[in-house]
């Protein structure tokens, strides 16, 4: 054998083959995978943290009450509970919300107060809404012509922010408005 390819011989002997390091990478992809999920079996934090156990908040609508009435308008102070399941507080940031009653809409609002809901807790949540004097005039129209019960509708968008970033909920309840007044 030539000096060159007893060389090649001993190089290539003391190279690991192809295949063998081809069998190295399924081991260790395994090992990692083995360490992630048991990190993320024994931790609900991390779970929600990955986004494995992120739940939306419950929202209700619990009431609305006047605050000023005038011949311009309705003020209102629309009362919502919003509960937090996470083992984190969630913070929204803006809310977009809309009422209508008996079919028509009433009043808009956003509030973008930054509003804290503590981790596995409940807030009350208040909103202003301003009614104007040709809704209020057209809504109490409508409520004494029509022979069904009136009923609330809130509709509302809010973003939270968690730990893996934001978060958007939407939200629907219909009350009867006598319900909503405490009349």
């Amino acid at each position: 054998m030539t000096k060159s390819v007893l060389g090649a011989t001993i190089s290539a002997m003391n190279q690991p083959s192809t295949q063998s390091r081809f069998k190295a990478i399924p081991v260790v992809a395994g090992l990692a995978l083995a360490t992630a999920l048991t990190l993320l079996a024994g931790c609900t934090y991390l779970q929600e943290l990955v986004g494995l156990g992120v739940r939306q908040p419950k929202v209700t609508f619990v009431d609305a009450a006047i605050t000023r009435l005038s011949f311009t308008g309705v003020d209102l102070v629309v009362s919502l509970s919003i509960e937090n399941p996470n083992s984190f507080d969630l913070h929204f940031s803006k809310l977009n919300y809309r009422l209508m009653a008996a079919g028509i809409p009433v009043a808009k609002g956003e509030l973008a107060n930054r509003v804290s809901i503590p981790s596995e807790g409940r807030q009350l949540v208040k909103l202003p809404l301003t009614v104007s004097g040709d809704q209020a005039v057209k809504l109490v129209r409508d409520l004494l012509t029509k022979p069904s019960a009136p009923t609330a509708l809130l509709i509302a968008n809010a973003e939270f922010d968690t730990p893996l970033g934001p978060m958007q909920v939407s939200f629907e309840d219909q009350k009867p408005l006598h319900k909503l007044t405490g009349r």
